[in-house]
């Protein structure tokens, strides 16, 4: 019996080879007659699908969580006077400028965007202030920004109590990652950091031929973004020098540019990790 199925597999296994080969002769000196196919069935008509009603959304008022009969109240907190309002104000301007362009446009479901912008100078007690009016007082449905990253994680205790969400964030520090009320749309620095460490194995001819230099705002997001710059060209291979740190009011960088050159005559310093 064993011996039967040798042979069965062996012919098979034949049988399989000759029907697989592309050998021109084999394929033309076939005395089979050819099988005429059976003719093509004609497929039954498709059925029209019947029209499907509109979807009707309902938003109930819920004066409390920021919507009333004619508004949606959202909130912004950021630094509009202060020493990083070049890169926080902008935010604000945009946010106001698309809840206007969206109320010209009738708004949402019926009502109006109310939008509350608030002014922290990039100052910890004055954000937090700014935070409890928000949820307290205007009883914001969202914040659409919350500012500098130490104010951003000081935040969560109240976020998390009260279940306001934060949408887009400017900064992605861990502890905003581990909080389920920030919503981000920016790469976490994790990711940024091997982002820039591929970017320099391209530029570069291998990640293991970097030789960087990390200059950051001496401020919790740019510590972390350094930190995973480090480790990243560390466990890549590459080399990395130091970290120089520029003042939050600090408003020119000389001394910083000073130290780069000096890096770059010492250590071939041949990339910058900028925040």
């Amino acid at each position: 019996m064993t011996k039967r199925i040798i042979v069965v597999l062996a012919a098979l296994a034949m049988v399989t080879s000759a029907c697989g080969s592309d050998d021109s002769d084999t394929a033309s000196s076939g005395s089979a007659a050819a099988t005429t196919a059976a003719p093509a069935t004609t497929a039954a008509p498709a059925t029209t699908a019947a029209p499907t009603a509109p979807v009707e959304v309902t938003l109930n008022s819920s004066p409390g969580d920021g919507i009333t009969d004619d508004a949606i109240k959202v909130g912004w907190i950021g630094d509009l006077t202060g020493p990083t309002a070049s890169a926080q104000a902008f935010n604000a301007h945009g946010s106001q400028a698309y809840f206007e362009c969206s109320n010209a446009d009738g708004g949402l479901f019926g009502r109006m965007w109310e939008f509350f912008a608030e002014d922290d100078g990039y100052n910890a007690e004055k954000s937090a202030i700014a935070l409890t009016k928000l949820i307290e007082d205007e009883e914001v449905i969202a914040l659409v920004d919350l500012g500098g990253s130490g104010q951003a994680a000081q935040a969560i205790p109240e976020l998390e109590a009260t279940g306001v969400p934060v949408i887009g964030p400017p900064q992605t520090v861990d502890p905003t990652l581990g909080s389920g009320q920030f919503f981000h749309n920016l790469v976490a620095y994790g990711d940024q950091a091997d982002i820039f460490v591929g970017e320099a194995a391209n530029r570069l001819g291998g990640a293991s031929n970097a030789v960087v230099m990390g200059i950051v705002l001496e401020v919790p997001s740019g510590t972390e973004y350094a930190s995973y710059v480090q480790d990243s060209v560390i466990a890549a291979g590459g080399t990395y020098v130091g970290t120089e740190y520029v003042g939050l009011r600090v408003q020119e960088a000389t001394a910083q540019i000073l130290k780069l050159q000096s890096a770059i005559d010492q250590y071939g310093v041949n990339m910058v990790a900028l925040h």
